[in-house]
């Protein structure tokens, strides 16, 4: 690079900084997950720790939370994905790409996220690089281990996986295949490796996210389904501005040349808008899509890219700086001075959301589930039947996979308060104290 481009990054790069530590908000969708995670494998145990994806991105949070355990070293670190694709790009001596993902409203909208798909979008655009390398010695095996990189810290790469190797390996050797699909196991090894230490079992969180998505699919999930845009409404559409305001210029891109990577940035495109339908899942394929729209793009399209999304970014970012999470964390310090208690019974599915905020091991932070199934005796939570057969034929038997989920420990619990956000009522419970945006009740 040269030395106009070190200034560049530079640049780039303290305003990520800037950004991770003036935003005030932590918590997106699943952040609590991955959040308590790392916490916990850092060392700070005061929650039950809920999983259902990969361990591997928490894990790796977890080695610099033990350096400085705060949540600004967590969007510190989700930034850090962001400075990486921004620099292989430059790499590429793509200046103009570049720019235009460093101006792209949905960078920053996704920068300071705690998601998986971060690493999973930096391992997806090495694997896209290396495969159009042909001049870079073994570029198939390095494209191939990335692949299975970004499928071993986020699931749902498997099936991206699935189309680019269906669509870039169509008409290669099946000598090629055989090799590329070795070099993704190699890449998803890691994964395995980590599961078999911490679960005893490699495929314990691979088999989690199956069933999870197994009860999508077949409609156990209330709220969930494989249709998701109609649940989310119109706000994914977002994303015909939010990767480019002139991503519709994507049309003039010479079929000839780019008729590969159109259909594979199609079809991945609908399944995110389909079935995820939250804009950050689109960053996984935004750096592929701005390196063609940077092939095409001119001057004044580039200067149009950047003065559009200006105003786009401020809109989709304001709600960093104007949550009400820095209010969550006060009324938790200060219920914790007030309360000289052992155990915080968290509101239903509240538990991690107020666990990503405390960074001492006591109180513990419990689950009002495992509360309730303590008092009222029980050793499990939910059970489901998958009937796989409805067979118009009289059977000797019917065949039926069932799923128990069960506590962990039989624990019960004793010194103990409940915090919920205000206006809430719960049997057992009368209101003891509100704070500014939490209430205690006894």
């Amino acid at each position: 690079m040269k030395r106009k481009d070190y200034l560049i990054i530079a640049v780039f790069a303290l305003a990520l900084i800037l950004f991770a530590i003036f935003s005030s908000k932590i918590s997106f969708h699943d952040s609590g997950e991955y959040i308590t995670i790392a916490k916990n494998l850092a060392g700070i145990d005061n929650v039950q720790i809920f999983s259902a994806h990969s361990l591997l991105y928490p894990a790796f949070m977890a080695l610099f939370l033990k350096i400085w355990p705060s949540l600004v070293m967590v969007k510190l670190v989700n930034c850090l994905w962001i400075f990486l694709i921004g620099l292989v790009l430059l790499w590429k001596k793509n200046k103009t790409a570049f720019i235009l993902f460093a101006l792209s409203p949905l960078t920053w909208f996704v920068s300071i996220q705690t998601t998986p798909v971060l690493p999973a979008a930096f391992f997806m655009l090495l694997a896209y690089l290396f495969l159009k390398e042909d001049k870079i010695k073994s570029n198939l095996a390095y494209s191939g281990l990335f692949l299975g990189l970004s499928a071993a810290v986020y699931d749902p790469m498997f099936l991206v996986a699935f189309f680019f190797i269906l669509i870039y390996f169509w008409n290669r050797k099946f000598k090629d295949s055989v090799l590329y699909s070795i070099a993704i196991l190699a890449g998803f090894l890691p994964r395995l490796i980590l599961d078999a230490y911490l679960f005893g079992n490699p495929f314990y969180s691979l088999i989690k996210y199956i069933g999870a998505n197994a009860l999508i699919t077949f409609g156990f999930r209330q709220g969930t389904g494989n249709l998701q845009f109609l649940n989310t409404g119109l706000v994914v559409l977002l994303v015909f501005v939010a990767i480019s305001p002139l991503l519709f210029k994507i049309y003039s891109a010479k079929l000839k040349d780019s008729r590969k990577d159109l259909l594979f940035l199609g079809i991945v495109f609908l399944i995110f808008l389909i079935r995820g339908a939250l804009l950050k899942y689109f960053i996984i394929i935004s750096p592929i899509i701005l390196l063609i729209l940077a092939k095409i793009f001119t001057k004044k399209d580039v200067k149009w890219h950047c003065i559009l999304s200006i105003p786009i970014i401020i809109g989709l970012t304001y709600g960093c700086f104007a949550s009400d999470e820095l209010i969550i964390q006060k009324d938790l310090n200060n219920i914790i001075n007030d309360y000289k208690t052992d155990y915080i019974i968290a509101e239903p599915y509240q538990a991690l959301y107020i666990a990503e905020f405390l960074w001492q091991n006591k109180p513990e932070i419990v689950w009002f589930e495992d509360f309730n199934a303590s008092i009222n005796n029980q050793s499990e939570f939910r059970e489901y039947d998958f009937n796989m057969a409805k067979s118009k034929l009289r059977l000797k038997e019917n065949l039926v996979f069932s799923a128990r989920f069960e506590r962990f420990e039989n624990r019960t619990y004793d010194n103990y308060i409940l915090v919920a956000k205000k206006d809430a009522e719960y049997g057992g419970f009368e209101l003891d104290r509100c704070y500014s945006a939490l209430c205690v009740y006894t």
